[in-house]
C-alpha cells in the first residue's frame, strides 16, 4: 500500500498586476505558504510520495530564480520523494529558462523533474514495499492538438503485483473548455483504456472527483485532478486543496481510497445579492448576512446586487456596503447596476414620462411589492438591458429603439 498527496497548477511566477497591485506581494507569499501547508500535510500522514502535475511554474519565462529556488525548497521539505511533470505553461525543454533555473537550484534528491517519456520504476515504496511505475505524458510545447499519451498506449504495463500510476497534463474530456483542441486534449474513455491503476493529472483548475470530502473513502475513480493548491480567481470555485489517495494492489486488483485536505489561504467569492423586499435595512442585512461566514483577512470579494432598496439606503448603498466590509482582505467595485430605488409616485415620475404606458401602469399597481417587481423590468427595458423582438420573446443585452415601446405603449 502507497500513500500519495498529489498537486498541480500551482503557478509560482503569477505577478498579481492591476487590481491587486497593492496586495500582489501578500498573494505571492501566500501561494508559498499554501503549499506549505500542503507538504506540511504530507509529512503528518507519512505519505510516501507527492506528485505535482504540471504547471509548477506560471511560465516557462520570466519566472524570478528566487521564485523556482523557493517553490524547490518548499517541496524539498517532503520527507520523502516528490515527482514533477512539466505542464503547458512550465513546458520542458533543455533549454527553456525555468527548467534552467529548476537545474541550478534544485540541490535535493528527493525533488525529482520527469522529463523524458519512459517509465520510471520506483523500488521498495511504503511500508509494504511495493513496486510503483511511473507513466509521465508531459508537455514539450505551450499548445498541441494531440496528446502526450501515445508512447503509454504502447507499452506493456504489468498488472499483477506493481502499482502502475499515470501522470498527465492537459485538457480533460468534460473538465476544462478546449474546443479547438490545442491543450493536450484527453478523453476519459482514452485514459480508462490505459492499464494503469490511477491518473494523476493537471491542467484544469477544478477538482475531479468534485465530491470529495476530507474524509478518506473508498473510490472507483481512476482520474485525479486536485485543482489549484490555492484559488486563482472567481471563475474556479475551489477552496484550494490537494488530493490525498491510497493504492493498495492484491494481484492485479488496486483499491483506492482518496480525500481531500483544504490547504488554500486566500478565497474568491463572486456573488449576487438578493434583495428579496424593498423594508428598513434591506441592503445591510442582506449583505451582512452573505458575508458572516467568510473570514474576512482572507477572502476577495467581487459583489453585485439585485433587487429594490428604500431612498435612504439607495442613496447610501456605497457607504453602507464599505461599513459592513470594513476589514475584508479585498473588495472589488460594487455592481449597483440591478440595484433600484423604490419605485414610490416621485420616483416613478422621474423615470418615466406623464401619460406613458410605464408611467400610467405603474402608477396603478397598488401592491408595493408588485409595483417595484414591475419597476425594475420596465427600467431594464428603458437602459436596453432587454427588448422586445419580433415574436414578442424577450431578449437581453441588445441594442433596440427600446424608448419608444416605454414611452408611447406600444
Amino acid at each position: 500500500m502507497i500513500k500519495c498527496v498529489v498537486t498541480g497548477d500551482n503557478h509560482f511566477g503569477k505577478s498579481y498586476g492591476g487590481r491587486f497591485e497593492s496586495k500582489k506581494n501578500i498573494l505571492i507569499e501566500k501561494r508559498f505558504e499554501s503549499l506549505e501547508n500542503l507538504v506540511n500535510k504530507a509529512n503528518d500522514i507519512d505519505a510516501d510520495l507527492f506528485f505535482v502535475t504540471g504547471d509548477l511554474f506560471d511560465a516557462e519565462l520570466d519566472v524570478p530564480r528566487d521564485v523556482v529556488k523557493r517553490a524547490v525548497e518548499i517541496l524539498a521539505k517532503f520527507k520523502k520523494d516528490v515527482y514533477i511533470i512539466p505542464g503547458n505553461h512550465d513546458f520542458y525543454g533543455e533549454h527553456v529558462e525555468v527548467w534552467q533555473y529548476f537545474r541550478q537550484c534544485n540541490h535535493f534528491s528527493n525533488v525529482v523533474l520527469l522529463s523524458s517519456p519512459e517509465p520510471r520504476t520506483l523500488t521498495d515504496v511504503g511500508k509494504d514495499k511495493d513496486t510503483v511505475v511511473l507513466y509521465p505524458a508531459i508537455c514539450t510545447a505551450k499548445n498541441s492538438d494531440t496528446n502526450a499519451l501515445g508512447w503509454i498506449k504502447k507499452q506493456s504495463i504489468q498488472k499483477n503485483g506493481v502499482i502502475n500510476i499515470g501522470l498527465a497534463h492537459g485538457a480533460v474530456q468534460g473538465m476544462s473548455c478546449d474546443n479547438e483542441l490545442r491543450y493536450y486534449y484527453m478523453g476519459i474513455e482514452e485514459l480508462e483504456r490505459i492499464n494503469v491503476d490511477a491518473w494523476f493529472v493537471g491542467h484544469a483548475h477544478v477538482q475531479r472527483p468534485a465530491d470529495l470530502t476530507e474524509n478518506e473513502e473508498v473510490r472507483t475513480d481512476k482520474i485525479y485532478n486536485p485543482g489549484t493548491h490555492q484559488q486563482i480567481s472567481s471563475h474556479n470555485d475551489t477552496e484550494g486543496c490537494g488530493f490525498i489517495v491510497t493504492i493498495s494492489k492484491d494481484g492485479s486488483k488496486a483499491t483506492l481510497k482518496a480525500s481531500k485536505y483544504s490547504c488554500g489561504n486566500i478565497r474568491y467569492v463572486k456573488k449576487q445579492i438578493k434583495i428579496p423586499v424593498a423594508t428598513d435595512d434591506a441592503l445591510r442585512n442582506a449583505l451582512a448576512d452573505e458575508v458572516k461566514d467568510y473570514d474576512k483577512d482572507s477572502t476577495i470579494l467581487e459583489l453585485s446586487f439585485k433587487g429594490t432598496v428604500l431612498e435612504d439606503e439607495y442613496i447610501e448603498r456605497k457607504e453602507i456596503c464599505d461599513e459592513v466590509l470594513e476589514g475584508f482582505f479585498h473588495v472589488d467595485d460594487y455592481g449597483f447596476g440591478n440595484l433600484y430605488e423604490e419605485a414610490t409616485p416621485a420616483k416613478i415620475d422621474s423615470e418615466f414620462l406623464t401619460g406613458s404606458f410605464a408611467s400610467d401602469f405603474l402608477h396603478g399597481i397598488t401592491d408595493s411589492v408588485a409595483r417595484n417587481t414591475a419597476f425594475e423590468y420596465l427600467i431594464d427595458i428603458k437602459k436596453s438591458r432587454i427588448k422586445f423582438t419580433n415574436n414578442d420573446k424577450v431578449s437581453k443585452g441588445a441594442d433596440g429603439d427600446i424608448d419608444y415601446y416605454v414611452y408611447r405603449g406600444k
